[in-house]
């Protein structure tokens, strides 16, 4: 076999910027695939009317759970509830459009893992109209040893499917 002095040319071959081309190509046409796909999922189209246009919401702390500082949960959960401003937390259940019931289980010994359920609940027939769960770590217990405070927050997740599921404000007809 003779070496013609011709180089097998590519672009993963021809120096990093043809690299990163081609690498950003695949990678834009990945994201136009899978783009309608996450859209699609973001915003669930068979909500219960009575989360679509619900305004007041009263949060219903279930959070009683050995070895949990469940007062500095709930403090977490409200404050992410008032935050997304899509709710007014009023304190008596029986003016609210929708019951947040909040409830945690511990688990997993020395590596504590928490796990966090949402009950969307309709306050006039008591059905369940939603529910999530999703399991790691609250900042309100592992933020005063570990000072990673972007660290995933099991919380922050539950609260950013209710922000999803509720969708915007609903608007007031005149």
């Amino acid at each position: 076999m003779t070496n013609t002095g011709k180089t097998h040319s590519n672009a993963l071959t021809e120096g990093p910027s043809r690299a990163a081309a081609f690498f950003l190509c695949i990678v834009g046409a990945l994201l136009l695939a899978v783009a309608p796909r996450l859209s699609a999922q973001a915003t669930p189209s068979h909500i219960p009317t009575q989360i679509a246009s619900a305004k007041t919401v009263f949060l219903s702390n279930n959070l009683g759970a050995p070895l949990a500082d469940t007062d500095k949960i709930f403090n977490e959960i409200y404050a992410g509830v008032q935050q997304q401003n899509r709710f007014t937390i009023v304190t008596d259940p029986q003016t609210a459009d929708l019951l947040l019931q909040f409830s945690l289980v511990n688990s997993g010994g020395a590596g504590v893992v928490q796990t966090i359920t949402l009950q969307i609940i309709d306050p006039k027939t008591q059905v369940i109209l939603w529910s999530v769960s999703d399991a790691g770590q609250t900042k309100a217990i592992y933020g005063s040893k570990d000072r990673d405070l972007n660290k995933y927050d099991v919380v922050d997740s539950v609260l950013a499917y209710l922000k999803i599921i509720s969708g915007p404000q609903p608007t007031t007809s005149y």
